[in-house]
């Protein structure tokens, strides 16, 4: 899930200074933000500890960039990436890879194919847009089989392995659950959001709270 974020995950500490120079570069002959350049690390500190607009403030991605820097220093890359797959948004309620992987193929993450993967994989960027279940055929097929192409590219798929992954089909099975239960918890997640963004930013206080959130919906 990470390649369309970036190709470096496991090579950078925290910040991609070449993509963060074309992001501003480009925001800059725009006029206006229109490509971010944050790393994986850079958008789970955003998303845990800041508020998540698209307004470019220098004191808002510094702090960004900090948190990001101590957060590669004191975790895992692994964990890191758990961390950030964790509180991924994947549309209908579903929050985390493993309710995701529950919700849209009723399994377990791990028992995910590399197709399904994918298929998860082109959601977070737009959740309502690339769902699976509201535009099966158009525009989560495509993203999934970006994705697909992007592993063939890097070394993950070979060609054959590529083709053969794109021509399956999206092997949707959703799960029932629960509605009130999923509308008390997004509720609750959302809840947690706006309080954790309202709250004075202690560095130290951050770090000791940014342990992984699992939700499990049935």
């Amino acid at each position: 899930m990470w390649l369309l974020r970036t190709s470096f995950f496991y090579e950078h500490h925290g910040i991609d200074a070449q993509s963060i120079s074309r992001a501003v570069y480009r925001d800059i002959l725009a006029g206006g933000k229109v490509e971010g350049g944050s790393t994986i690390t850079q958008q789970l500190a955003k998303n845990i500890f800041l508020t998540n607009d698209k307004t470019f403030l220098r004191k808002k991605k510094q702090k960004e960039v900090i948190i990001a820097i101590n957060l590669e220093r004191d975790y895992s890359k692994d964990k890191l990436l758990e961390m950030y797959l964790n509180q991924l948004y994947f549309g209908h309620g579903v929050y985390g890879i493993q309710a995701a992987a529950n919700y849209y193929f009723s399994k377990d993450v791990k028992d995910l194919t590399v197709s399904e993967g994918a298929t998860l994989a082109a959601m977070p960027k737009a959740p309502s847009s690339y769902s699976p279940v509201l535009h099966p055929d158009k525009k989560n097929k495509q993203r999934r089989d970006t994705i697909l192409n992007l592993m063939n590219e890097q070394g993950y798929l070979s060609s054959t392995e590529t083709v053969v992954k794109k021509g399956r089909t999206l092997g949707i099975h959703l799960k029932k659950r629960n509605q009130k239960r999923l509308g008390w918890t997004a509720m609750l997640i959302s809840s947690l959001k706006k309080q954790s963004q309202s709250m004075p930013f202690h560095m130290n206080n951050c770090f000791k709270a940014a342990i992984p959130l699992q939700f499990r919906l049935i």
